[in-house]
């Protein structure tokens, strides 16, 4: 294998942005990778505050509508709705959820209970 590398023409590449032209035949795959290491200077991301928040009243009303339409599932739908708790949440608790993502919990029952009326 070393014989062929001395018949081949050698390219060197130098400095940023270098470029190689040259001919190629047969079959050919390109890889071109950038790495940017972060800068010391760069401060860390900060966490998105929720656009509306709820009071906690408003948050244990929530709550309480979950647990009520939660009721009105049947066996099935529970198993279901206790994997999606479990999947997207990493909890079974609807008290655990934080207010910012109980328009989820309450959109998942609704739809489920949508889906059972329209099956009957």
């Amino acid at each position: 294998m070393a014989w062929i590398a001395k018949l081949l023409p050698k390219q060197k590449v130098q400095g940023d942005g270098a470029i190689q032209v040259g001919k190629v035949e047969g079959g050919m795959q390109v890889v071109h990778q950038h790495f940017y290491p972060a800068r010391a200077t760069d401060p860390p991301m900060k966490q998105a505050q929720p656009v509306g928040t709820m009071a906690a009243d408003q948050h244990k009303q929530a709550v309480s509508q979950i647990l009520k339409a939660r009721g009105q599932l049947t066996d099935r739908e529970l198993a279901g709705f206790k994997r999606f708790m479990e999947r997207e949440f990493k909890t079974q608790l609807v008290k655990a959820i934080p207010h910012s993502d109980l328009h989820r919990v309450q959109s998942y029952l609704a739809k489920t209970i949508r889906n059972r009326e329209k099956s009957q």
